[in-house]
């Protein structure tokens, strides 16, 4: 299912491992967390990246947006983003090069480093 919302492009002040990002209303971070925490979000209808679903405790659930996707929408902090999310149902919850995806296939061993 996919889910559409309004949110605000802002940053985290006291987080160095995060920054920019947009919150994600809880019944749809609660719907989507279901299945799983990796999610396709499309910002804007121009830009669809695979993401993790995240939570920052009390201050809910986030995506991040980084330096290239708001660069590629002109993007700001505060600035209005209509976001899409519906749950990654990809196997390994990135683009695979097919180079990748042969040498996971021919050995177990090494696929399951990636695969836990």
């Amino acid at each position: 299912m996919e889910y559409t919302f309004k949110s605000i492009l802002d940053k985290f002040q006291k987080h160095t491992v995060w920054s920019f990002h947009f919150e994600v209303p809880d019944d749809i971070a609660k719907n989507l967390l279901k299945i799983s925490k990796r999610v396709v979000c499309k910002i804007n209808n121009k830009v669809s990246y695979q993401c993790r679903l995240l939570s920052a405790g009390d201050l809910g659930y986030f995506v991040n947006v980084n330096a290239s996707i708001r660069k590629s929408l002109n993007l700001m902090q505060h600035d209005e983003v209509f976001s899409s999310l519906v749950n990654d149902r990809s196997k390994y919850g990135l683009p695979v090069p097919e180079v990748f995806q042969e040498l996971l296939t021919q050995d177990d061993e090494f696929e399951a480093i990636f695969m836990p």
